[in-house]
């Protein structure tokens, strides 16, 4: 399998997410995310809601997330750690 990388706008990531998960306007851009479709809807934990803002302005197209350490995010096909992140 051949895998191509693509660079996306923050503005096209946030959207797609938002499409993702189901939002209704009054949820876009993540200020108050709930996803839909569920009895009882789960809200977007606030840790994760800040990393995905700060990843879309920073221009990063992955997040790595794994327990015991701190986060990774891709810039410009560079993985990183978030410094002044947590351990998670």
């Amino acid at each position: 399998m051949e895998i191509q990388s693509v660079r996306i706008s923050a503005t096209f990531f946030r959207d797609t997410i938002d499409a993702r998960l189901d939002l209704d306007e009054t949820q876009v851009g993540f200020k108050t995310p709930m996803i839909k479709g569920s009895s009882s809807p789960t809200e977007i934990p606030a840790k994760l809601q800040a990393l995905i803002e700060r990843m879309t302005a920073e221009g990063a197209s992955d997040l790595h997330l794994a327990a015991g350490r701190k986060p990774l995010w891709r810039i410009d096909g560079d993985m990183t750690i978030i410094e002044d992140a947590e351990v998670l």
